[in-house]
Parts: structure tokens; sequence; C-alpha cells
């Protein structure tokens, strides 16, 4: 089966409107992005580089993301991956980066080039991989100073 390969919704666009198909997976420049909504709680907008999770008990299969680390599923977070656009508002479209390369907003607490990265507590970060556990670490820290990870988060 051959993958899809024309989009209608530019990766640094969001939408009010679903222009492509939820969970749509796109290959670009050696980085996979998959399209989602976001799905807000108490944080307000999101920015380039904000970590997500997948919303608890829903969230993964209707393709819906938070900032918000209290609405991911406390007992299994699933780290989503990585906000592409400038900002996104609560129940817009946007193209959100999953695997390669990618530039963090914010700092990894106890971090260190080479270390894993997962979902955590903090709203709009990951933290540092424990390394035990059913979390499944989404990334490693390739530069903590300059904020570059590479992600691989689930499809």
């Amino acid at each position: 089966m051959a993958e899809k390969q024309i989009f209608v919704q530019p990766l640094d666009e969001v939408s009010t409107t679903e222009k492509d198909i939820l969970g749509d997976i796109r290959n670009e420049n050696g980085k996979v992005y998959k399209y989602v909504q976001l799905d807000e709680q108490s944080v307000s907008t999101v920015v380039t580089g904000n970590a997500l999770v997948y919303i608890a008990d829903t969230g993964y299969a209707a393709n819906q993301v938070t900032a918000d680390m209290s609405t991911g599923d406390a007992t299994t977070p699933i780290a989503a991956g990585v906000v592409n656009p400038a900002a996104v508002a609560d129940d817009e479209y946007f193209w959100m980066q999953i695997q390669g390369a990618a530039s963090i907003s914010t700092t990894i607490a106890s971090g260190a080039d080479g270390n894993g990265i997962q979902s955590g507590t903090t709203d709009r970060a990951f933290t540092r991989a424990a390394g035990t556990g059913n979390v499944r670490p989404c990334g490693v820290i390739v530069d903590i100073s300059a904020l570059e990870v590479v992600l691989d988060c689930v499809l």
C-alpha cells in the first residue's frame, strides 16, 4: 500500500476545521508528523517545541493531544510528540512532530546528553526517562544545553 503523498494543511499551519484525516502520518525531510487535534483542559495555548501527551482514555484512538500533563493517563502516560506550528489553541488541528531531530521549548530536569525522554508531570515538558515501569521513552537528548532531542514517539 502506498503512503499518502498529498496533504491539504501545511506543516506550519493550524486550522479550526479538519483539513486532513486525523491520524494521518506524514514524512518530510527525515522527520515524521501526525495530524492531531489539541484538546486543552487548563493550558491555554501551546507553542513550538512544547511536549504533548495523548488525552487519557480516548486520546490515542481519537488522535487528541494536550500539553496539560494532568489530563494524560496517570498510570501509563503516552508521550505524543512536540508542537510544530508557532502556536496552537484549544480544538485546533495541526501536524505534531513525532519522530526525528527536534528542538524543545522547556529544559528537561536532571537530563543529560544521551538520556532518554518520556512524558512527565510538568505541563509542556518532557522528563528524563527513568527506565522503569510501563512508560515507553519517546526519544533521546542530543544536546541538553541547546534543547535538542531526537524523537521516536509512537505512531
